[in-house]
Protein backbone atom coordinates (compact mmCIF):
# COMPACT_ATOMS: atom_id res chain seq x y z
CA UNK A 1 0.00 0.00 0.00
CA UNK A 2 1.17 3.41 -0.78
CA UNK A 3 0.86 6.13 0.79
CA UNK A 4 0.19 10.09 -0.35
CA UNK A 5 2.10 13.05 2.08
CA UNK A 6 0.36 15.79 1.88
CA UNK A 7 2.37 19.12 1.26
CA UNK A 8 0.09 21.79 2.86
CA UNK A 9 1.24 25.17 2.16
CA UNK A 10 3.84 23.92 -0.13
CA UNK A 11 4.29 26.23 -3.49
CA UNK A 12 6.35 24.93 -6.48
CA UNK A 13 9.49 27.05 -7.02
CA UNK A 14 9.34 29.77 -9.16
CA UNK A 15 11.55 29.79 -11.82
CA UNK A 16 14.19 32.56 -11.99
CA UNK A 17 14.28 34.50 -15.10
CA UNK A 18 16.83 33.81 -17.34
CA UNK A 19 18.64 36.38 -19.81
CA UNK A 20 19.04 35.46 -23.04
CA UNK A 21 19.85 36.67 -26.74
CA UNK A 22 20.59 36.22 -29.94
CA UNK A 23 22.88 38.20 -32.15
CA UNK A 24 24.23 38.30 -35.69
CA UNK A 25 25.77 40.24 -38.42
CA UNK A 26 23.99 43.11 -39.79
CA UNK A 27 25.96 45.66 -41.68
CA UNK A 28 28.72 48.18 -42.06
CA UNK A 29 28.30 52.24 -41.95
CA UNK A 30 30.44 54.98 -42.97
CA UNK A 31 31.34 58.00 -41.59
CA UNK A 32 33.58 60.35 -43.72
CA UNK A 33 36.14 58.10 -43.99
CA UNK A 34 35.80 55.94 -40.67
CA UNK A 35 33.66 52.52 -40.77
CA UNK A 36 32.21 50.99 -37.90
CA UNK A 37 30.28 46.90 -37.44
CA UNK A 38 26.49 46.45 -36.32
CA UNK A 39 25.34 43.79 -35.36
CA UNK A 40 21.58 43.08 -34.99
CA UNK A 41 20.42 41.54 -31.15
CA UNK A 42 17.35 39.76 -30.03
CA UNK A 43 16.28 39.87 -26.53
CA UNK A 44 14.74 35.98 -26.69
CA UNK A 45 15.29 36.09 -22.53
CA UNK A 46 13.17 37.13 -19.78
CA UNK A 47 15.24 40.04 -18.52
CA UNK A 48 15.64 43.77 -19.99
CA UNK A 49 19.33 44.59 -21.01
CA UNK A 50 20.76 48.08 -20.26
CA UNK A 51 24.04 48.31 -21.27
CA UNK A 52 26.28 46.35 -23.57
CA UNK A 53 30.68 45.78 -24.07
CA UNK A 54 31.75 44.89 -27.76
CA UNK A 55 35.22 43.39 -28.89
CA UNK A 56 35.33 43.81 -32.20
CA UNK A 57 38.48 42.29 -34.38
CA UNK A 58 39.17 42.16 -37.76
CA UNK A 59 40.88 39.10 -38.13
CA UNK A 60 42.23 39.50 -41.94
CA UNK A 61 44.06 42.56 -40.74
CA UNK A 62 44.95 41.58 -37.44
CA UNK A 63 43.08 45.25 -35.56
CA UNK A 64 40.75 45.32 -32.87
CA UNK A 65 38.32 47.48 -30.86
CA UNK A 66 36.31 47.27 -27.80
CA UNK A 67 33.01 49.63 -27.17
CA UNK A 68 30.91 49.96 -23.94
CA UNK A 69 27.74 51.44 -24.40
CA UNK A 70 24.45 52.06 -22.28
CA UNK A 71 22.08 52.17 -25.21
CA UNK A 72 21.24 50.54 -28.48
CA UNK A 73 21.41 52.73 -31.21
CA UNK A 74 20.85 52.28 -35.19
CA UNK A 75 23.48 54.68 -36.89
CA UNK A 76 23.45 55.51 -41.05
CA UNK A 77 26.45 57.81 -41.91
CA UNK A 78 27.01 60.13 -39.33
CA UNK A 79 23.88 60.24 -37.19
CA UNK A 80 21.61 58.01 -35.58
CA UNK A 81 18.15 57.23 -36.39
CA UNK A 82 16.92 56.66 -32.84
CA UNK A 83 18.67 55.79 -29.29
CA UNK A 84 16.43 52.48 -27.12
CA UNK A 85 17.74 52.99 -23.50
CA UNK A 86 16.97 49.28 -23.10
CA UNK A 87 16.40 46.26 -24.88
CA UNK A 88 13.13 44.65 -23.23
CA UNK A 89 12.16 40.99 -23.74
CA UNK A 90 11.25 40.26 -27.58
CA UNK A 91 12.74 43.99 -28.70
CA UNK A 92 15.36 43.62 -31.19
CA UNK A 93 18.29 46.63 -31.17
CA UNK A 94 21.27 47.28 -33.01
CA UNK A 95 24.62 47.25 -31.46
CA UNK A 96 27.76 49.16 -32.69
CA UNK A 97 31.45 48.68 -32.90
CA UNK A 98 33.73 52.08 -32.35
CA UNK A 99 35.21 53.65 -35.54
CA UNK A 100 38.36 51.57 -36.15
CA UNK A 101 38.37 50.41 -39.51
CA UNK A 102 39.52 53.44 -42.53
CA UNK A 103 37.81 51.26 -45.18
CA UNK A 104 35.42 49.23 -46.20
CA UNK A 105 35.88 46.08 -45.18
CA UNK A 106 34.21 43.73 -48.44
CA UNK A 107 35.58 40.42 -47.92
CA UNK A 108 37.24 40.36 -44.43
CA UNK A 109 36.43 38.02 -41.41
CA UNK A 110 35.66 39.36 -37.90
CA UNK A 111 35.33 37.81 -34.78
CA UNK A 112 33.07 39.76 -31.91
CA UNK A 113 32.77 39.06 -28.33
CA UNK A 114 28.91 40.95 -27.23
CA UNK A 115 28.43 41.24 -23.31
CA UNK A 116 25.14 42.30 -22.75
CA UNK A 117 24.02 43.72 -19.04
CA UNK A 118 21.05 43.89 -17.30
CA UNK A 119 22.24 47.16 -15.46
CA UNK A 120 23.59 50.42 -16.76
CA UNK A 121 27.62 50.37 -16.87
CA UNK A 122 28.25 46.81 -17.43
CA UNK A 123 26.72 45.90 -14.06
CA UNK A 124 23.67 43.33 -13.03
CA UNK A 125 23.85 40.03 -14.77
CA UNK A 126 26.03 39.76 -17.34
CA UNK A 127 25.61 37.24 -20.94
CA UNK A 128 28.26 37.23 -23.33
CA UNK A 129 27.75 35.51 -26.81
CA UNK A 130 30.38 35.15 -30.01
CA UNK A 131 30.19 35.41 -33.04
CA UNK A 132 32.24 35.32 -36.64
CA UNK A 133 31.37 36.83 -39.69
CA UNK A 134 32.91 37.99 -43.00
CA UNK A 135 31.93 41.13 -44.76
CA UNK A 136 30.41 40.76 -47.73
Amino acid sequence: KVEQLGWEGYAPATPTPAPEFSVVYKNFEQCIDLYWIELTVVNTGALTWESYQLYTENTSLNTHDTTDEYRFADCEACGCEYVDEALTPGETGTVLSGLFLHHPPHGESFYAELMLCTQDGLGGKCLTHVLTFTVP
